[in-house]
């Protein structure tokens, strides 16, 4: 059985970095339908409560943001969080473009 990973890119691990992924499918076509993507740009000093989803992936795309109970998130950091009760994610000094990824169900392997 082949390796996952982007579909239509051998050897790229996922698909998560466009334009690098050359996948042919619509970007709303992943199959995830447990799974949906939160894009945020959050002011300097500004909080948001993030979901309370029972699995989410958080991934700081610029500048920084403290997220409670795990401190200051720098540019290019990720963070899983499991069994969420409503965290806040406040923007650093320049505020914070951020990605979410709220999962609904386990992943699995089929």
């Amino acid at each position: 059985m082949p390796a996952r990973g982007c579909p239509r890119t051998p050897g790229r691990a996922s698909c998560s970095s466009p334009p690098v992924c050359r996948s042919k499918q619509p970007a709303g076509d992943r199959h995830q339908k447990h799974a949906t993507l939160q894009v945020a740009r959050i002011r300097p000093a500004e909080t948001l409560e993030i979901s309370t989803a029972p699995f989410a992936h958080l991934f700081i795309a610029r500048d920084t943001a403290d997220l409670e109970g795990a401190g200051l998130l720098a540019e290019g950091d990720a963070v899983r969080v499991t069994g969420s009760e409503g965290q806040r994610l406040t923007g650093g000094p320049d505020g914070a473009e951020v990605l979410m990824w709220e999962m609904h169900a386990a992943a699995s392997m089929r």
